[in-house]
């Protein structure tokens, strides 16, 4: 597992780097008379992000919904729990990863940053996805409580300086060229808090999952992690459908004075 992390984050970290030294103005030849330049890197990046967010959200969705089935055996019912934890780490990297990406992108599409917001972008992805790999792969050590908080303390000041952000944008007119942005920033934000609200309503489900394969089902512990899942399952969908009007937001570029 271990060796998986460093492979990962070294992936990540090459894919985000990659785009820091790419040029649009001098296009990458490959075969087939391709072209590949650095804000077409980007975007696929940012495309590649999302899909790999959303495709195991799903996963840890249909994975839930079997942890909670009464119908099932409970050493079944704790494998599909314990699935959805392994399920949980591809959408916390592309979490900690798509504002660094995003801001890379806004940049390239116009709207210029000042050298030390630049900085702070930058710095974000690695930081954050440092943060969050430390608090995944650490779950079952003593160093997990210091990850967990600081990674949900990172969340809780994005959430609060992400909207302070674009408002000052907004009063600068900086959003002109391409006011969607905004709006796609505002749904981040929105997605992060829903994450930390998920996390909270869940929490009795993972401690009812554990107690599940040591003592068994019963009614008490049924109607705990069934009331906890679908508590958690409503914040989830409502982070879906964020995500999905922020992509489309990027698609149709609302706003932007050449977007018809």
């Amino acid at each position: 597992m271990r060796h998986r992390l460093g492979w990962l984050f070294a992936l990540a970290f090459a894919l985000v780097a990659s785009v820091a030294f790419g040029r649009d103005e001098a296009p990458h030849e490959v075969a087939g008379d391709l072209t590949l330049s650095a804000h077409e890197l980007t975007r696929f990046l940012h495309v590649v992000l999302l899909v790999f967010w959303m495709g195991p959200e799903i996963g840890i969705m249909v994975a839930g919904h079997h942890a909670v089935d009464t119908s099932l055996s409970a050493a079944q019912r704790a494998g599909a729990a314990r699935l959805m934890q392994y399920y949980d780490i591809m959408p916390r990297v592309c979490m900690s990863l798509m504002l660094t990406v995003g801001g890379v992108l806004s940049e390239q599409v116009g709207l210029e940053h000042p050298w030390w917001q630049m900085a702070g972008i930058w710095l974000l992805g690695p930081v954050w996805l440092a943060l969050t790999l430390w608090a995944y792969f650490t779950a079952s050590d003593g160093a997990a409580g210091l990850a967990d908080r600081l990674e949900t303390a990172l969340r809780i000041v994005l959430i609060v300086a992400v909207p302070v952000s674009v408002a000052w944008s907004i009063s600068t007119d900086r959003l002109a060229a391409a006011p969607y942005v905004g709006g796609k920033l505002i749904l981040f934000a929105a997605v992060l808090l829903l994450g930390l609200l998920a996390r909270r309503a869940w929490g009795p489900f993972r401690a009812a999952a554990k107690e599940l394969l040591a003592s068994g089902a019963s009614a008490e512990l049924d109607a705990r992690m069934t009331g906890s899942f679908r508590s958690g399952r409503l914040y989830v969908y409502l982070m879906w459908v964020a995500l999905l009007v922020a992509a489309l937001m990027g698609i149709v570029k609302a706003g932007a004075p050449d977007a018809g």
